[in-house]
């Protein structure tokens, strides 16, 4: 009421409530709250975790065949990697950091300002859009369609095949 003025009564919201005093004003302890929030920083870490073994392996095997890859091939897997990288540590500064502190500080019986406590909405809608620019901005190919920077097309052809080329065009 006091900061979005707002009736708790008539407006759904989920919230953990660590604990609380009863009325006889003793503190009680609500562990279900607590399996609720160990059980909410589980999936992160199985999220992260999976992220961080997937990489690992995708580096691995990278490395594993950058004998049979062509410079090109392996410029490309190089700058697709490090698009991957970024567009895997986005969710966990802009999702992850932010959810798992607003859950932890109130076990601490830290105050959360209103501001930062409406900041994983604000990234929800952020993220698609960061993903997006990070893509565009890491892959070469991407950048310079956006930068209208022109592409140098190397092309190189043996004089014979050229010149007939060129004469059957010209005379057909």
């Amino acid at each position: 009421m006091e900061l979005y003025n707002e009736d708790l009564g008539k407006v759904g919201y989920i919230a953990l409530l660590y604990y609380f005093k009863d009325k006889s004003g003793n503190l009680v302890v609500s562990y279900i709250d607590f399996v609720a929030y160990t059980f909410t920083l589980g999936i992160m870490a199985s999220c992260i975790s999976t992220m961080i073994i997937c990489g690992w392996k995708t580096f691995q095997k990278m490395g594993s065949i950058k004998k049979s890859m062509s410079k090109k091939t392996k410029e490309l897997n190089k700058q697709l990697f490090k698009t991957l990288v970024f567009q895997t540590l986005v969710p966990m500064f802009t999702m992850f950091a932010p959810v798992g502190t607003l859950l932890t500080l109130p076990i601490f019986s830290i105050v959360i300002n209103p501001v930062f406590s409406n900041a994983p909405s604000f990234y929800a809608g952020l993220y698609p859009a960061l993903d997006a620019i990070i893509a565009i901005f890491m892959i070469r190919d991407f950048r310079d369609t956006v930068l209208c920077r022109p592409k140098l097309h190397v092309s190189i052809a043996s004089s014979t095949h050229s010149g007939h080329y060129i004469s059957s065009v010209l005379s057909g």
